[in-house]
This record gives structure tokens, C-alpha cells and sequence, in this order.
């Protein structure tokens, strides 16, 4: 169904291979990656999470990442 008076809902996720595998998991319109319990509206949890932006055009991608309790950019990798 689809409109305004209902919630639709799409996406292709998978996870497999470990005791706990977490495709993707929505908890009160927060988004959580690797955790159950996703406290704001995009939440990744790994040992040094990792976000990647690949531009369509042949421009060299950026990431953000996290680790060792500091943030990191990086350009090109």
C-alpha cells in the first residue's frame, strides 16, 4: 500500500556469518548500523567506524572515519 495514510517501508540488507549480524536495524525513525538500539538519526557502531562518499563523476571518493577517540578525514583513498 502506499499514501499518505500508511508507512512504506523498502531495502535490500543482508548480514551472516557471526553470532550477531545487524543489516539494518530502524528504532523510532533512528537508523542503526552494527547496533540495536540506534540513538540518534544515523548511528554506526564498529570498533573504527567507517563512512564512505563515492561521487558518480571520476572524482576520488572522501570518507569520514573514527578511531583511538579522534575523527579522521580522508581524501582520495
Amino acid at each position: 500500500a502506499s499514501g499518505a495514510a500508511t508507512t512504506n517501508v523498502g531495502g535490500i540488507f543482508s548480514a551472516s556469518g557471526a553470532t550477531n549480524n545487524y543489516g539494518l536495524l530502524v528504532t523510532n525513525g533512528n537508523v542503526g548500523i552494527g547496533t540495536t538500539a540506534p540513538t540518534r538519526i544515523l548511528e554506526l557502531k564498529q570498533a573504527e567506524p567507517y563512512l564512505r562518499f563515492n561521487p558518480t563523476a571520476n572524482a576520488a571518493p572522501y570518507a569520514i572515519g573514527a578511531g583511538d577517540g579522534k575523527l579522521y578525514t580522508y581524501h582520495d583513498i
